[in-house]
C-alpha cells in the first residue's frame, strides 16, 4: 500500500511537466520531457537526462503467447504492480535510490522498460510520467 502513496504523490507532483514533444520509434511512441535526451540504435532506446545521470531503457518484445504477468515476472522479478490495463510496474527504493521496471502490452506487443540508480525524486518522478505515455503500435 506504500507503494502505491508514493507512485500517486509522485505522479500529483510531476503533473505540471513540460513536456517536448511525442517521440516515435518502432513499435512504439512516448512523451519525451524537456533536458532528456532519446537515442535509438536499432536494438533498443536510451533517454538519459545528463544532469541526473538518470537513464531508461527501452525494448521491443516480439509476439509472444506468454502472458504479461508472466513475462513481467521473469524480466522484473515478483514485486509486480498493475499501472492500468495491459501495464506492470515495480519501483523499488533502496536509501534513495531507486529502480523501475514497466512492462506495456497491446496486440501481443510488448514494450519493456527499465532504469536502475535513479537519485532522487526528481528525475523518478520523470521517468513515472513519461511511462504513462507509452503507446505501442
Amino acid at each position: 500500500m506504500k507503494r502505491f502513496a508514493l507512485l500517486a504523490v509522485i505522479i500529483a507532483l510531476s503533473s505540471s511537466l513540460a513536456f517536448a514533444d511525442v517521440k516515435d520509434f518502432s513499435g512504439f511512441s512516448i512523451d519525451v520531457p524537456e533536458g532528456w535526451t532519446a537515442v535509438n540504435d536499432g536494438s533498443k532506446v536510451v533517454i538519459t537526462n545528463d544532469p541526473t545521470g538518470a537513464s531508461l531503457t527501452f525494448t521491443v518484445i516480439p509476439e509472444n503467447d506468454e502472458s504479461l504477468d508472466g513475462i513481467f515476472e521473469t524480466l522484473a522479478g515478483d514485486d509486480v504492480m498493475e499501472a492500468g490495463e495491459g501495464r506492470s510496474l515495480t519501483v523499488k527504493n533502496a536509501d534513495k535510490t531507486y529502480s523501475v521496471k514497466y512492462l506495456n502490452e497491446k496486440n501481443g506487443r510488448y514494450t519493456y522498460a527499465s532504469a536502475d540508480n535513479i537519485k532522487g525524486v526528481d528525475p523518478l518522478s520523470d521517468i513515472l510520467v513519461m511511462l504513462d505515455t507509452v503507446r505501442n503500435k
